[in-house]
């Protein structure tokens, strides 16, 4: 028995844990977030730190990155992007990056559980597009073509604003 407890903690101990830090229902729901919701989820529930507030237009736009661990992957979240409406109303748009290949296979597979379907899929000079929609979100997500370099990516943008009348 002792052995096998060993062999155990020796197995544990020399494991790599790689999980990603947010997954497609987080992005979800914070995409139409108060600043301060955002703040709270991330910098509380999850494993970022608050970078950065730039002003992009007057709104400004946040930064986000996970605590760089032993994991060696990167990830960054940026919010408050968006196209103003009428009425003060913006829609809104939440970026979130990774180094990981294996995060963002991981959220494309959350992506098609939850049922968006795959409206387009391209490519530019660098990288490889896939888009997918539903009444409520696009999302769009871009991974390096082979051989290039580059950052996985998955934008998340509102398309019809929530109201209450």
């Amino acid at each position: 028995m002792k052995k096998y407890l060993l062999v155990l903690v020796i197995f544990l101990g020399f494991s790599k844990a790689e999980a990603q830090h947010i997954n497609f229902q987080d992005m979800l729901s914070l995409v139409g977030a108060s600043t301060e919701q955002i703040n709270q989820f991330l910098t509380v529930g999850k494993k970022f730190e608050f970078l950065s507030t730039d002003m992009t237009k007057g709104i400004p736009v946040n930064r986000y990155q996970n605590r760089f661990g032993e994991d060696g992957f990167r990830e960054t979240v940026i919010t408050g992007m968006g196209t103003p409406q009428g009425g003060g109303k913006t829609l809104h748009v939440l970026s979130y990056t990774t180094t990981s290949v294996k995060h963002i296979n991981e959220l494309i597979k959350q992506i098609t559980k939850y049922g968006y379907p795959l409206t387009f899929k391209g490519t530019d000079n660098d990288k490889s597009i896939r888009q997918y929609e539903s009444d409520m979100y696009a999302i769009s997500v871009y991974t390096p073509l082979p051989g290039k370099s580059g950052y996985y990516s998955v934008e998340v943008h509102e398309k019809h604003l929530i109201t209450l009348d």
